[in-house]
């Protein structure tokens, strides 16, 4: 007796795409959120409506306006400055992630009980690789003695 549904290649059919059935936009998607943000952090002037519908079916309707005499990017790099002077550590690091980098992670590996061996295999010839590949064949992690 054959599981599953026998007609599973046939469901959804009616909806797949095909060479006639097409999405409008040929698949491609919008702008990422860094493209957004770039094209409005080279504004001056930022004006947006935004429309809300809630689960109940209300609508409520935002208007709003950011002008500035610098850039959008400017103004929050201002902002992000200024709160850095006032001693918010997160526009602080914010600040010194921009400006200086952020800092090398150092990784430091130790064993403990069971200290990790490092190898470097760059160094051996080929015969050696193969010898060690050989022996991690005959190797099975899945038995047990």
């Amino acid at each position: 007796m054959a599981k599953g549904n026998p007609n599973i290649k046939n469901v959804g059919k009616s909806t797949r795409f095909s060479k006639e059935r097409q999405p409008a936009n040929n698949g491609m998607k919008g702008k990422s959120v860094t493209q957004w943000l770039t094209e409005y952090g080279e504004a001056k002037e930022l004006s947006f409506e935004v429309q809300i519908t809630k689960p109940n079916g209300e609508i409520k309707k935002n208007k709003g306006k950011v002008q500035s005499v610098t850039t959008i990017n400017q103004l929050v790099a201002i902002t992000i400055i200024n709160k850095a002077i006032n001693g918010d550590n997160a526009a602080i690091k914010e600040y010194l992630d921009r400006t200086e980098g952020r800092p090398k992670q150092n990784h430091i590996l130790e064993g403990g009980e069971n200290p990790i061996d490092i190898i470097d295999y760059s160094k051996l010839s080929m015969e050696a690789l193969r010898e060690i590949i050989a022996a991690a064949g005959q190797y099975d992690t899945d038995k047990s003695e």
